[in-house]
């Protein structure tokens, strides 16, 4: 759970980078009120960092939570020494029409640099 976002600033910082410098933009991405976890997944959070409870609210089922996958970014972000964190407060699973178009794009992309990468090998 936690560590990807540590390391990447680790790996900036043994490129050059001052992560005083970074800043660090969240979203868009899924919110709190659409992204419910089960009790085992909490658990896990929770026990390898306590502190991840206050990223988690009751859901609406039993041994259901909701979980502040933004908030819990922006907190992993200054543990590591970013300073500068923005979010752009658009949720994927809301305004999922959005973000439909870009994804499509984007495995389009992916699709194009592999076939391309294939024929010059």
């Amino acid at each position: 759970m936690k560590g990807i976002l540590q390391s990447t600033v680790r790996t900036i910082e043994s490129l050059g980078g001052v992560k005083e410098h970074i800043t660090a933009v969240i979203g868009p991405c899924i919110d709190q009120q659409s992204y419910e976890m089960g009790a085992e997944v909490f658990d896990d959070f929770t026990k390898q960092d306590p502190q991840s409870k206050a990223f988690f609210v009751d859901g609406n089922k039993p041994d259901k939570f909701l979980f502040d996958l933004p908030g819990y970014v922006a907190f992993c972000l200054k543990q590591a020494g970013v300073l500068r964190i923005e979010d752009v407060g658009l949720s994927t699973y809301t305004h999922e029409e959005m973000f439909l178009v870009a994804v499509a794009h984007f495995i389009r992309d992916i699709l194009v640099l592999a076939i391309s990468y294939l024929l010059f090998l």
